[in-house]
C-alpha cells in the first residue's frame, strides 16, 4: 500500500513538473509572436506629436522598422506662379508739361509748336511704350496756367519709342499715320478717358521731366 502510494505521488509530482515547463514554454511562444512591436518617435526637446504634428505608429513589423521616425504631415501648398503663367503688368500713365520732356521736344520740333501749349502723358509698362501729347490752344487762367479743358484742345499726338508719330484733329480732317475715322476715334478717346482726369493726372501722377 505505501509503494503504491509512493508511486502514486511521485507521478504527480512529475506530472505537475512537465505541466509547468509546457505552459512555460507556451508563454513565451505566445510572447514572442503576439506581442506588438512599437515604434517610438525620439525627441528629447519635445513630445513628438508636439513637435512634428507626427503619430506613434504600432504594430509595425520588424521587418519595416528601420528606426526612422514616422510622421504624417501635408506637402507645402506651392504658391509661386507656373513658370508658363502670363504675368499682366498694369500700364501706368504720368502728366507732364515739361518744355524739355522729350515726346514734347519731338512733337515741337516736328510740327513747329509752342512748347508751352503741350502736354504728355507717358505711359510706362506698356507694350507700345512713349506717350501722348496734347496740344492745346494756348489761354491762359488768372494764374497764368494753361487752360486744358475739352473746348481748348485742338490735336492729339501718339509718339512711340520707335519713332512712329500719329496726328489728328478733332474731326480727323487733319491726320497724320492713320486713317481719318481713326484719328477721329483717338481724339474721341482721349476726350472722354483722359480729359475729365486731367487735374487728377497733375496733382497725382506728376512726371518732372
Amino acid at each position: 500500500m505505501k509503494k503504491s502510494l509512493s508511486l502514486i505521488i511521485v507521478f504527480a509530482v512529475l506530472l505537475t513538473l512537465c505541466s509547468c515547463s509546457m505552459y512555460g514554454l507556451d508563454e513565451q511562444e505566445e510572447s514572442t509572436t503576439a506581442a506588438p512591436n512599437i515604434v517610438i518617435i525620439q525627441d528629447t526637446t519635445a513630445p513628438a506629436e508636439a513637435e512634428t504634428g507626427g503619430e506613434i505608429a504600432s504594430d509595425v513589423p520588424d521587418s519595416q522598422n528601420t528606426g526612422v521616425p514616422v510622421t504624417t504631415s501635408s506637402a507645402p501648398e506651392n504658391t509661386a506662379p507656373a513658370a508658363n503663367e502670363p504675368t499682366t503688368v498694369a500700364v501706368k500713365t504720368y502728366y507732364t508739361d515739361d518744355p524739355n520732356n522729350p515726346y514734347i521736344v519731338k512733337i515741337s520740333d516736328k510740327y513747329g509748336v509752342d512748347r508751352s501749349c503741350l502736354v504728355a502723358f507717358v505711359r510706362a509698362n506698356s507694350k507700345t511704350p512713349g506717350a501722348t501729347v496734347l496740344q492745346f490752344k494756348g489761354n491762359r487762367d488768372s494764374s497764368g496756367n494753361l487752360i486744358t479743358t475739352s473746348d481748348e484742345l485742338i490735336y492729339v499726338y501718339d509718339v512711340q519709342d520707335n519713332g512712329t508719330i500719329q496726328k489728328t484733329n478733332r474731326d480727323g480732317s487733319d491726320v497724320e499715320g492713320l486713317p481719318p475715322v481713326a484719328g477721329k476715334a483717338m481724339f474721341t478717346l482721349v476726350e472722354k478717358y483722359i480729359m475729365p482726369d486731367i487735374e487728377k493726372f497733375k496733382r497725382e501722377n506728376r512726371l518732372e521731366g
